[in-house]
């Protein structure tokens, strides 16, 4: 069985959609409900997670997203999306030929 952790960004607080409320610093309510990914992360040690960044976060919440979740480089949402596409063939292949030989 592989255990998968799946989250995302709060759009509400980090886009630039919010006018008068943005938050552009890794603190507020934003940033308490990307500490409860982190949590969740801990505590269910998933052998893979997705996190899914919101591209018009200020740059410096992206830098502590990219600290706090030990990724590193430039654009967090390709190297995430790499990492997951790469892994998950690596993981999956196997099963899915399994599954078409049972199925014959």
């Amino acid at each position: 069985m592989i255990k998968l952790l799946i989250g995302g960004s709060p759009c509400t607080f980090w886009s630039v959609a919010q006018r008068k409320h943005r938050e552009t610093e890794p603190d507020g309510m934003g940033w308490e409900l990307f500490k409860n990914y982190l949590l969740a992360r801990e505590k269910f040690s998933p052998d893979l997670f997705l996190y899914e960044n919101n591209v018009s976060a200020a740059s410096a919440v992206k830098q502590e997203i990219r600290e706090r979740l030990a990724v590193g480089g430039g654009n967090t949402s390709k190297l995430t999306r790499h990492s997951f596409h790469t892994k998950s063939k690596e993981i999956l292949r196997p099963q899915l030929r399994r599954s078409r030989t049972a199925s014959r």
